[in-house]
């Protein structure tokens, strides 16, 4: 049986529009950290294409309606979809990505 409550941890795929370059990618985590602090930095997982964020079910719908409004140059976020399984959304974001990375 699964954990309910404010702990129980969700998963929500962003894609965007190409791959982004270094510089993006750290200038949209660096937004990501200021507006949510309590965001750890294991909870950023990036694609070839996108981005997926662990969340927990408090902050959850918050980062689903908020992050898509970030900007960054040309590259827009887009909510793709949302899950408990992060596997799951990976498989979704094109299989197997060969570039996945875990910032740490």
């Amino acid at each position: 049986m699964g954990r309910v409550g404010k702990k129980r941890k969700r998963y929500v795929l962003f894609t965007l529009g190409s791959e982004p370059s270094s510089e993006i990618r750290e200038e949209f985590t660096r937004l990501l950290f200021k507006r949510y602090p309590a965001l750890s930095k294991t909870a950023v997982v990036w694609l070839n294409n996108g981005v997926i964020l662990r969340a927990d079910s408090a902050s959850f719908k918050g980062l689903r309606e908020e992050v898509p409004q970030l900007h960054l140059g040309g590259f827009r976020v887009h909510a793709l979809s949302s899950s408990g399984s992060i596997s799951k959304l990976k498989r979704l974001a094109g299989g197997s990505l060969g570039r996945d990375e875990v910032l740490h």
